[in-house]
């Protein structure tokens, strides 16, 4: 049985990538195949909160995250999802709060695979995020647990390793100021060793919910992604592993859920704004950025205007159902655009693949 299973699962995921030219699914192996995560952020001092791609004594606390709350994303090739696994495996989350940064995070994960990015920045206006198909971070924000309230924040980041180039990509979805701009190594860093990439991130509660202190909470989603893919095969070779639901790839209904956060009064205990945190081995790889003269294209007034697209003219979010409140997980898809048939097709994939991925999942050990 489970032979015909994945028989039927690679025969859906082919029959998927000829109806619409490209697939991604995700999984969740929660009871409930949803996000139930809820973390208590603690206090820390701002002095402590330097966006250096180091993990700082007293800047952030670690939360040790149930695996099996984590969703699995993958594209096309069916490879992708044990690499989304192990991926799950060993990523590693960090969170802070203070008046001065607002809402500090961290990812440490190491994707298995030589990181490297193959997709440029889009050119377009506003410039979309393709680039999280070969490596990058993307965080959502919400004020609360609702969809579309005002305040919802989108934003995609990634570096190239080799060029030391920083990329940023987002749609509409820009804050409470409409123009959420950060600035990277003052607002977010990337840094590498080896194979392990850190990220490090703080977004202002001005900016999501203003005014925020001690006892509030808000919705947030963080996926990390990794791949081979190309502007040619975008969704085929990526995968990735989400922290709520409403992240990059990941399916959607109205049952999806964000991981929750509770603003503490505790404070982190520790100092030194410099001093590396013993338990992760994240120092930078100086020869990613030579000479410290990392550009940071996203900063410019209007991206849209030089260059060559660079995503093919394929903005599509596949295995994600178009939501108006929500354009950045809508598919948009311009070199396949849906038809009645196709959109039927896709349907039936998409319950077929969620059948066989179920069947042949169990909970992460």
């Amino acid at each position: 049985m489970k032979k015909i299973f994945s028989v039927l699962l690679a025969a859906v995921v082919s029959a998927s990538a000829l109806a619409l030219g490209a697939a991604a699914d995700s999984f969740n192996p929660s009871d409930d195949g949803k996000c139930d995560i809820a973390v208590n952020v603690k206090k820390a001092n701002p002095a402590n909160v330097v966006k250096d791609g180091v993990i700082g004594a007293g800047e952030y606390e670690e939360f040790n995250v149930d695996i099996n709350e984590l969703a699995s994303v993958f594209g096309s090739n069916t490879q992708m999802i044990d690499n989304a696994d192990e991926m799950a495996k060993n990523i590693k989350y960090y969170f802070s709060w203070d008046e001065t940064h607002g809402f500090n995070f961290a990812v440490v994960c190491t994707p298995g695979i030589a990181l490297a990015q193959n997709i440029g920045q889009g050119t377009e206006d506003p410039p979309q995020d393709a680039f999280l198909n070969n490596l990058g971070l993307q965080v959502e924000l919400n004020p609360t647990a609702e969809r579309g309230k005002q305040g919802l924040l989108y934003y995609a980041i990634s570096k190239n390793p080799a060029t030391g180039e920083y990329l940023k990509g987002y749609y509409n979805q820009l804050g409470e100021s409409g123009a959420y701009n950060p600035t990277a190594d003052t607002d977010f860093a990337i840094s590498f060793s080896g194979d392990t990439v850190t990220y490090e991130w703080s977004v202002p509660f001005s900016e999501f919910k203003p005014g925020a202190a001690a006892g509030d909470t808000f919705g947030f989603n963080v996926g990390s992604y990794a791949g081979t893919c190309t502007t040619d095969n975008l969704y085929e070779d990526v995968f990735g592993v989400a922290f709520g639901d409403f992240c990059f790839l990941v399916k959607q209904d109205s049952d999806s859920k964000q991981a929750m956060m509770t603003l503490s009064a505790d404070e982190i205990p520790g100092g030194g704004t410099t001093a590396p945190d013993d338990t992760t081995t994240t120092t930078p790889d100086d020869t990613t950025n030579p000479g410290g003269t990392t550009t940071d294209p996203g900063t410019t007034t209007d991206p849209g205007n030089s260059g060559a697209q660079q995503n093919g003219g394929n903005t599509t979010k596949p295995g994600v159902t178009p939501n108006p409140s929500n354009p950045s997980n809508n598919t948009t898809n311009t070199t396949n655009p849906k038809t009645g048939d196709a959109a039927v097709i896709l349907a039936a994939v998409s319950a077929l693949s969620a059948c066989g991925i179920a069947f042949g999942k169990k909970r992460r050990g």
